[in-house]
């Protein structure tokens, strides 16, 4: 053999060779090329997934918020309502002595007294009421006497186990439970 064909054959193997580890490093790259395309892929799926979890999220978020917003704006507006309600309900209550309905209630609540109590009773009122009381009742079992009380009356049994309570604190009470029960339900839940 010859040197040139020892050199040539050299160079064809060196060639071959250079070929294999060019071809061995073509592969090598496309094959971590496709893994690197997958896992591209499969970060921007999750990255996509999860961008439309948290979209979900902060819109879930915005509509609570927005309910609960609703909910106190109603709720305000409950409130002020019944405030409105039992302001003008305490205007009228507080000025109701110089109307003339006071006396058909004092009228009324005595009538009560001696449909509760037709053994007899004591009544007490406030002291300005007390003579109006006197010529409503037709009844000589009931005994009047002063109480400590803006507005109303007390009545107690003739034997003292049972007490009627009509002051101005439980009819105001009354009406107060009246107006926010009215209020709510015609604002409704």
């Amino acid at each position: 053999m010859s040197l040139e064909s020892i050199i040539s054959e050299i160079e064809e193997k060196k060639k071959s060779q250079a070929n294999s580890i060019q071809k061995e490093i073509d592969e090598l790259v496309e094959s971590r090329t496709q893994q690197l395309k997958k896992e591209m892929d499969s970060l921007a799926a999750e990255y996509k997934a999860r961008m439309s979890e948290y979209s979900a999220s902060v819109e879930r978020s915005r509509k609570d918020l927005a309910v609960l917003e609703a909910a106190r704006i109603v709720s305000d507006a409950k409130s002020r309502l019944i405030g409105e309600a039992l302001s003008q309900s305490s205007e009228y209550l507080s000025s109701l002595r110089k109307r003339a309905v006071h006396r058909k209630i004092l009228e009324l609540s005595l009538r009560i007294v001696e449909a509760q109590f037709p053994e007899g009773s004591t009544v007490y009122a406030p002291e300005q009421d007390l003579e109006t009381l006197k010529k409503f009742s037709g009844n000589s079992k009931i005994r009047f006497e002063k109480g400590n009380f803006a507005y109303g009356i007390i009545a107690e049994s003739g034997n003292g186990k049972t007490e009627l309570d009509l002051t101005f604190s439980q009819i105001w009470k009354a009406a107060e439970d009246s107006i926010a029960l009215a209020v709510e339900a015609g604002v409704g839940e």
